[in-house]
């Protein structure tokens, strides 16, 4: 009887009890996230540059994130991503003018952009880099 009364107790106990599931919180920035070596083309150049690179999140907006030592020239630019797409807005950071994009594909970042030192009498440089 005590078994059943334990067994009962446990039924009223549980009945009145909310289930909550929590489902994990998906951020799209996480795999972008780190350091990366980072190998550049030049198209305008046709020279073939290696450096480091860093990606952080932003902790002012859910999509944005700062890419550090972008060109190989110590400037750091903001991106946003979605999904596997990051996007280097028009920005004017240090004299130079930057756009570009790139895609995560397997824990590599290919990037495309161009990059106007405004400083220098030349034309843009248009590059292609991946990051691994």
């Amino acid at each position: 009887m005590r078994t059943l009364s334990i067994f009962l107790l446990s039924l009223v106990i549980a009945s009145g009890c909310e289930v909550i599931i929590v489902e994990p919180v998906y951020d799209p920035r996480d795999k972008f996230v780190g350091n990366y070596e980072f190998e550049e083309y030049s198209e305008t150049w046709d020279e073939i540059l290696t450096y480091h690179i860093s990606i952080r999140k932003s902790s002012h907006d859910d999509h944005e994130v700062y890419i550090k030592n972008f060109y190989g020239a110590s400037i750091n630019v903001y991106a946003f991503v979605e999904d596997h797409h990051i996007t280097i807005p028009f920005q004017e950071v240090d004299m130079y003018e930057i756009e570009g994009s790139g895609t995560w594909i397997d824990g590599e970042i290919s990037f495309t952009y161009y990059v106007h030192d405004l400083l220098e009498d030349v034309p843009a440089d248009f590059c292609q880099g991946l990051a691994w």
